[in-house]
């Protein structure tokens, strides 16, 4: 999956209007999952930070979230 920035950059202070996102994978009883570390920062300042199975998943929860209902 492709990263918006890369790895070492994670750490650097998100800017506001942006977003930053990263794969990782676990195991769990034996079952291994695939999630993303997502990040986004408002313009107003508000940061988002969800995990979810993909990035258009994730997304999906911030824009609800925007949307006052998350």
């Amino acid at each position: 999956m492709k990263k918006t920035i890369p790895m070492m950059d994670m750490t650097e202070p998100l800017g506001l209007g942006r977003e930053q996102h990263d794969s990782f994978s676990f195991t769990s009883g034996g079952w291994t999952f695939q999630c993303t570390q997502y990040d986004y920062r408002h313009t107003d300042g508000r940061l988002f930070s969800c995990v979810a199975p993909t990035v258009e998943k994730a997304r999906a929860k911030r824009d609800k979230w925007l949307a006052g209902q998350g």
